[in-house]
């Protein structure tokens, strides 16, 4: 018989977040893109509200490590709307979703995604350590909030060689 080891548990489909889920000490994140706004990308993954077509989004990207491997590497949009000061403000070893509870009241309620596993650009492979053909787990993420047509928008792309995932919503 085969004893394989049992892989790590990261609560990344959690909605209190990575960094509540597997811990500040053994999370890092390099901050890849800083917030900027842009317009929305076309076509996107998910319908977006008027006001969110018009308001454009906060645009991020970050490598996040476990245990200093990468992991998962994260773009967030975020719609450009009753931000201020956002993109002034560092992302380095914060939360993500503990700055937009504390300092803008906005708290991720629930959300949908969409899973597959796909074998990743370059670029992916680069950041994530990957071996050419190697497949990834790539998430499209809707996380509703309290605001009412205010969506956060996550595409990740996750490397579960030596991690899984798991959560609720």
């Amino acid at each position: 018989s085969i004893v394989k080891k049992q892989l790590q548990n990261i609560g990344i489909l959690s909605i209190a977040g990575t960094a509540s889920a597997i811990g500040v000490r053994y999370l890092k994140t390099d901050i890849l893109q800083k917030p900027v706004i842009r317009n929305w990308e076309d076509p996107f993954p998910f319908e977006l509200s008027e006001l969110e077509k018009e308001s454009g989004c906060v645009y991020i990207e970050r490598l996040r490590y476990v245990e200093d491997e990468p992991v998962f590497y994260d773009i967030n949009h975020i719609p450009n709307i009753n931000l201020p000061r956002f993109t002034t403000r560092s992302l380095e070893g914060k939360s993500l979703f503990d700055i937009l509870r504390l300092h803008y009241q906005i708290e991720i309620l629930a959300g949908e995604q969409m899973l597959k596993a796909v074998i990743p650009n370059e670029r992916v492979i680069s950041l994530l350590n990957l071996k050419p053909g190697q497949p990834v787990l790539y998430m499209e993420r809707k996380l509703t909030t309290n605001r009412e047509g205010f969506h956060i928008y996550s595409t990740i792309f996750f490397n579960s060689e030596k991690h899984s995932i798991s959560g609720s919503f």
